[in-house]
């Protein structure tokens, strides 16, 4: 059996299945109407079945995506402190003469031409690097002021990198106010050149 409203009066209707598709006039409102056939009955069920699901789904995504992008910004910044954390320990590291390889303390004074290696007495440390005389004098600033959000920021900015302790380098210029310009002979940041206190150079 087939059920169905009016459109018009809205009056429930029951006739069998092989009146599916026919016109009737409807007894209360005199409105001409088309007896539905299974297929519509069908396709109406499905599609709203089909409505729910897709919006179910999409609520999912919508929930999955969300917690992704928390789960990153919240990495980002944990990641962002840590470095920040070593960017500042570089740069608060005290001046410490150079040690050769037989164990002995030596001081090495920077000049035009001389190669050597950026450490801070920290075999696992790093170097901070600036890349001119102005960003250098900020980061310094920043140290004094254990500022290490605005040391973050700068090496965001990229006025600031970083190169492991034992990084090779050669001395381009030194200046009165203990920095020098250098020169990275290797790793990741080979053949920039940079700013950095002329403590750092062994």
């Amino acid at each position: 059996m087939l059920r169905f409203n009016c459109p018009g009066c809205k009056t429930a209707y029951r006739v069998s299945d092989d009146r599916a598709g026919r016109k009737a006039e409807c007894p209360e409102c005199k409105r001409v109407l088309t007896v539905p056939t299974i297929g519509m009955k069908r396709l109406r069920v499905s599609t709203g079945a089909g409505t729910q699901t897709h919006q179910k789904q999409r609520t999912q995504n919508v929930r999955r995506s969300s917690s992704k992008e928390r789960d990153l910004i919240i990495g980002c910044l944990v990641l962002g402190f840590l470095v920040a954390a070593v960017v500042y320990a570089a740069i608060s590291e005290p001046d410490r003469p150079g040690v050769s390889d037989s164990g002995e303390s030596r001081s090495r004074e920077a000049y035009a031409g001389q190669t050597g290696r950026l450490a801070t007495g920290e075999p696992d440390g790093v170097v901070i690097v600036a890349v001119s005389k102005t960003a250098l004098a900020r980061l310094k600033t920043l140290a004094d002021a254990d500022d290490r959000e605005g040391t973050y920021a700068m090496l965001l900015a990229g006025t600031i990198y970083t190169v492991p302790c034992g990084t090779s380098c050669r001395v381009i210029q030194t200046t009165w106010g203990g920095t020098c310009e250098v020169r990275i002979l290797d790793g990741e940041h080979y053949g920039r050149s940079g700013w950095v206190q002329t403590k750092f150079f062994r």
